[in-house]
């Protein structure tokens, strides 16, 4: 099943989708922010339309795209990242936020 969701959609240049792990977990120690990885998607070094399209329309895939410019990694925090009441973690030194952007999450049922 598929609901509607507000997801954060941050971007970067990272190798790996491990170094960007890695980076997250830094800044939420360093930041106090509380990240569930569980609900955190990388999409690193690849052609990010199809793991882009599992979660927003095709016109929101194209402006995402673009607003990626020359970055090489797409970071979603899906609902779910973050626990009510904690503090969400936003850009980064080597992170920009994009912001929230309406989409969908699956879920089982």
């Amino acid at each position: 099943m598929r609901i509607a969701a507000d997801i954060r959609v941050l971007c970067g240049v990272f190798e790996t989708q491990q170094m960007v792990f890695e980076h997250l977990l830094h800044c939420q120690l360093r930041e106090g922010a509380a990240l569930d990885m569980d609900h955190i998607s990388v999409i690193c070094r690849a052609d990010p339309r199809p793991r882009l399209s599992h979660h927003f329309e095709d016109d929101l895939v194209e402006k995402i795209e673009e607003e990626l410019g020359l970055r090489t990694t797409v970071v979603l925090i899906l609902p779910g990242a973050v626990a009510q009441g904690d503090r969400p973690l936003g850009g980064t030194e080597q992170l920009s936020d994009l912001g929230f952007w309406r989409g969908h999450v699956h879920v089982p049922g």
